[in-house]
């Protein structure tokens, strides 16, 4: 990994970072890893430039931040060498955690293919619902990320502490206010992985745990990555004994946030 920074005044105050640099930091900080174009999609958004200047701008102001010690650049590319600029993907050095409150030292290792992975899975569906809001599509949004939203609670046999990926609320269209624990799978664990996570869920909600928090418990809502790993676990859940249907929903990553953001419930809220 390349660490830029490592020569520079870690003691120099910040104060030269403008309101859009810091809100890059506290993007890349949410999942630890960011693209470049994802990046740009969140800061550079911008109706009244061609997305060419918008690019350039972000190419730019991230070239900076790499510069001056910010944030570090992952070996890896997306979309591979030939991507160029824009497929840079990046993390948060030392220095850049910093400025954002973020304990820890930047990482001086290249995290492995499946974090990353992951980690872009869950930024991506962020950035999609916050561009969804844009377009007037929901409002309301407040998305929270790990580890802010872990749920510990005790059951029969003993505590336990449920870990969702995201917890998304929002208001429709029509004006349905809706809450949602949402988990992002890429194909990686085996389904009874899975059908064991989605237990855990179910002895949370029955915990009633979560009635101390908000008055509506989110359904869960599992991003997958292809129709077939989608059939496969809806299946699995609906075969599964012990397990609410009404509980979980399922759905292609491109069409998740869609499935979020509309209210095709039996009952206001999300409410199982």
């Amino acid at each position: 990994m390349d660490c830029p920074g490592w020569g520079h005044d870690m003691s120099r105050p910040s104060a030269e970072l403008g309101d859009r640099d810091r809100q890059i930091l506290e993007l890349v900080a949410l999942t630890g890893v960011a693209g470049s174009q994802q990046i740009e999609r969140w800061a550079f958004a911008d109706p009244s430039s061609t997305s060419l200047s918008s690019a350039r701008r972000c190419r730019r102001v991230l070239a900076r931040l790499h510069r001056d010690g910010y944030l570090l650049r992952l070996d890896r590319r997306l979309g591979g060498v030939r991507a160029g600029s824009s497929g840079w993907l990046y993390q948060l050095s030392t220095r850049g955690k910093r400025v954002v409150g973020v304990s820890g030292r930047g990482r001086t290792w290249e995290p492995g293919a499946r974090f990353v992975d992951h980690a872009l899975a869950v930024l991506e569906l962020h950035i999609q619902l916050t561009e969804a809001q844009r377009r007037h599509d929901l409002s309301g949004l407040r998305v929270e990320h790990e580890p802010a939203i872990w749920r510990r609670f005790t059951t029969a046999s003993g505590p336990q502490t449920l870990k969702p990926d995201l917890l998304v609320e929002l208001t429709t269209i029509d004006g349905w206010e809706l809450r949602w624990f949402v988990e992002i799978d890429r194909g990686t664990e085996h389904l009874p992985t899975v059908l064991t996570k989605c237990q855990l869920y179910e002895r949370y909600w029955r915990s009633g745990h979560e009635a101390a928090i908000h008055e509506v418990f989110p359904r869960v809502c599992w991003s997958v990555s292809s129709a077939k790993r989608a059939a496969a676990i809806s299946k699995g859940i609906s075969r599964a004994p012990g397990l609410t249907d009404d509980l979980f929903r399922v759905a292609v990553a491109a069409q998740a946030p869609a499935l979020l953001a509309n209210n095709n419930q039996d009952t206001k809220g999300g409410q199982p």
